[in-house]
């Protein structure tokens, strides 16, 4: 008993924030648990229809020996080592593959994904001003403002949170280092940044680095300054130096397999072309930045909390340090690129900064500014709490008192105003309304944290906090709800009709969420539809989709014979020409006639000078009738396009068989000629040979691959094979090996991240009226 209580005392300091985040989440996302009938919800979109299924598609691969390469059962096939939010690289998707496979891969698995990523942001703010010894109060505030704040959840289901939530804690690393610029402390800043972008949100990774950058540069300064103050100037320089490149080197060595595997994919998909149309699209507007102010205001509900408001403005009033207005300075750019096309900032910083320009929805730049919304927060609520000089404090709290008083007249008399014309539900009234209530509760508690008793102002403290989470949550209430962020959990009902022997490999489907989450991952059935929303699609798999789309008798020139439609926008409108070889064997199942074959073989073939002329070709002619290669790849044009057996018509051929990074096909070809084998083209990591013989793949139909083989019969292998991604891989593990070694070398030295900043288990900062370590009567940081 004595054990337990010792080694509880000595977890708890970690322990119970980690309780207390997880009860927040719990609560946030009550319809993930709850045991009411009809209630019960998940994630949307991403986590249902992508993750699920990628997650499936990496034990599948894994169980037959090798890292998963390339897709074939999903948009006509594609590279899936190259898409970053699969997470293959990541290290804590490791950790879930063994209880994933466990358990058989259910859907709930990525639900804890992601509520484990929103914990793992949480605490990492909670770590961050226990470094800066905030109390314990000022700590969950910020890691609660992270969890409630308007990105996060409104992306709850998304990438981007996993991301993002290692930012906290590259943060933390980088004030450690810049403190003490050890080989330790340098492996922890190259460890948390590689999470950040293994983790699989690419853009988040930026929006996150956009703050930790600045701040870790502030930090740099200001113990360079000390330094130098103290003769040990240049000591700290060439120690800073170099465990600076060390964590360089480190961080790119752990990330440049992804990197580069992703790097090589994005010339071939839609992203090839970034103009201000890609990246500048946003829903942030004027309405959204009175919504930072205003709860449930009608836009995207972007609202701060006015208690954090108010204590970020004491904050920014008393201690303009560099740190704090650098934190300020950070959330201003990033609702400056919030406002995207609607505005000149984005598009001038992409024309400066490249990466500006590389991610869409400029929205999503409110990222940015999250954890510094909450740090600033955290330190503001701190500073009130233990401001010592009377003076000062009556001054402040009679500022703050204005300044709630000021945003609760407003919101009052724009409540009136309103209500006088209507009393029907009205989005900007109610939202006033709440806005007062907000503004009255966050003044009063506020003014009672800078009371005089230092007892009494603590426990109002607690109670300022407790306000400000119910202020959020219930201000962000809708968005939790909306059916963009929670939808029912997955149904999978009929995945019985395409188990068939002959129809994973003879006969493609097109699943429009009838089968639902990716049947051609999950059950290894070649679709052309699957996560059809993907921003790395391939160009020439979106020119076939869009074709489809607009006259759906076009399955059948890539192999469809079985399509599948859920109804409401999931279903294709059909003309006369679709319906002449559609034909409908039940609700949302249809049949189609003359589906063109997986391999056929042509004597001659038409050129075309890019992909999309020939996937233009080979729609004007019925399916299966002639092939369309690509000039460019076309290295002997005369014997494509020689005619050996005049008036020959094509020959079907067979696929044997297909698995996850090969295929092999047979043919009888009459004479010399073109086979085509309608899987996705990919002018990366593909080889082929035809009896054992070294042949080149080209482009045939703007999207499959078309290979010259002579009269007889043929073996035809094509292989996926990705040597240079292998040895990334290798060089990351063993990067990760040489972090784990200088992490375990300086074990004596003080944990960077945790015990410098509670001083050691256990303890816990004091934050009495007279604290010279937060008093703002205290000697202000240069920084």
């Amino acid at each position: 008993m004595r054990r337990l209580r010792v080694a509880w005392k000595r977890s708890a300091p970690y322990a119970i924030p980690a309780l207390v985040f997880l009860g927040v989440i719990l609560a946030l996302f009550w319809r993930l648990w709850t045991p009411l009938d009809g209630e019960r919800k998940t994630f949307a979109w991403d986590a249902k229809y992508e993750y699920w299924g990628d997650l499936q598609f990496q034990l599948k691969s894994l169980a037959h020996g090798h890292l998963p390469l390339w897709n074939p059962y999903d948009r006509l096939g594609y590279p899936f080592y190259a898409d970053p939010q699969t997470g293959t690289l990541y290290p804590l998707q490791w950790l879930i593959w063994p209880f994933a496979a466990i358990t058989g891969a259910p859907w709930w698995i990525v639900p804890v994904k992601i509520m484990m990523h929103m914990e793992l942001g949480a605490l990492g703010l909670y770590w961050v001003c226990a470094r800066r010894k905030l109390p314990e109060p000022a700590r969950y505030l910020a890691g609660v403002s992270f969890l409630t704040s308007y990105p996060v959840l409104h992306n709850a289901f998304s990438a981007l949170n996993w991301s993002y939530a290692w930012t906290p804690w590259i943060i933390l690393a980088l004030d450690a280092w810049a403190e003490r610029p050890t080989m330790r402390r340098a492996a922890f800043v190259a460890l948390s940044a590689a999470m950040g972008l293994l983790a699989g949100g690419m853009a988040s990774f930026f929006y996150g680095a956009l703050a930790a950058i600045p701040v870790g540069i502030v930090e740099l300064v200001r113990h360079g300054r000390e330094a130098a103050r103290s003769a040990r100037g240049r000591e700290y320089l060439r120690a800073a130096l170099r465990t600076g490149l060390a964590a360089a080197g480190l961080f790119l060595a752990v990330v440049a397999a992804q990197v580069l595997a992703t790097r090589g994919l994005v010339p071939e998909t839609v992203r090839d072309r970034r103009g201000v149309a890609f990246f500048g699209t946003t829903v942030f507007d004027a309405v959204d930045v009175i919504g930072f102010f205003t709860p449930r205001m009608q836009g995207e509900n972007t609202y701060l909390g006015i208690g954090l408001i108010l204590w970020i403005g004491a904050l920014l009033v008393l201690k303009p340090t560099g740190r704090n207005l650098t934190l300020a300075g950070v959330f201003v750019l990033g609702a400056l690129c919030a406002f995207g096309d609607r505005a000149p900032f984005l598009p001038l910083f992409a024309s400066i900064v490249p990466t500006f320009g590389w991610f869409r929805r400029a929205h999503r730049y409110l990222y940015v500014g999250v954890v510094p919304i909450a740090l600033l927060a955290a330190e503001g609520l701190a500073l009130c709490a233990t401001i010592a000089d009377e003076q000062t404090r009556a001054r402040v709290r009679r500022g703050l008192a204005i300044g709630a008083g000021l945003a609760l007249a407003v919101c009052v008399i724009v409540f009136a105003i309103r209500a006088t014309s209507t009393w029907k539900p009205d989005v900007i009234r109610d939202a006033f309304g709440f806005g007062a209530i907000s503004a009255l509760v966050a003044g009063w508690t506020t003014w009672m944290v800078l009371g005089r008793q230092g007892g009494h102002r603590r426990r109002f403290v607690v109670i300022a906090v407790v306000a400000a989470a119910i202020d959020l949550w219930f201000a962000r209430s809708k968005v939790i709800d909306h059916p963009d962020v929670m939808q029912p959990p997955p149904r999978i009902v009929h995945d019985d009709l395409v188990r068939k022997p002959d129809l994973p490999i003879a006969q493609r489907i097109y699943d429009r969420n009838y089968l639902s989450c990716r049947p051609g991952t999950r059950l290894g059935v070649r679709d052309v539809g699957g996560y059809e929303g993907d921003p790395l699609a391939l160009s020439r798999y979106e020119m076939v989709r869009g074709a489809i789309v607009a006259a759906p008798e076009k399955m059948r020139y890539v192999g469809v014979a079985h399509y599948y439609e859920g109804g409401g926008e999931d279903t294709l409108p059909k003309s006369g020409a679709d319906l002449a070889v559609m034909k409908q064997v039940a609700p949302g199942q249809w049949e189609l006639a003359g589906a063109m074959p997986s391999v056929v073989w042509f004597d001659a073939a038409e050129l075309a000078p890019d992909a999309g002329a020939a996937v233009n070709a080979m729609f004007a002619a019925p399916p299966g009738a002639k092939a369309v290669l690509e000039a460019p790849y076309v290295a002997d044009r005369a014997r494509a396009t020689k005619l050996d057996l005049p008036a020959a018509t094509p020959v079907a051929g067979t696929l044997d068989d297909l698995t996850a990074d090969s295929l092999r096909a047979t043919i009888d070809a009459p004479a010399d000629g073109v086979v085509v084998i309608d899987e996705m083209f990919y002018d990366r990591g593909w080889s082929a040979t035809v009896d054992g013989a070294d042949a080149e793949i080209m482009p045939a139909d703007g999207y499959a691959r078309a290979i010259f083989v002579g009269p007889g019969h043929h073996v035809i292998e094509m292989s996926f094979g990705a040597g240079g991604y292998y040895f990334f891989v290798i060089v990351e593990m063993l990067a990760l090996g040489g972090i784990g070694f200088l992490i375990y070398r300086g074990r004596n030295e003080a944990a960077p991240v945790i015990e410098d900043g509670i001083g050691g288990p256990g303890k816990t900062p004091s934050w009495s009226d007279d604290d010279p370590e937060t008093s703002v009567d205290a000697k202000p940081a240069s920084s």
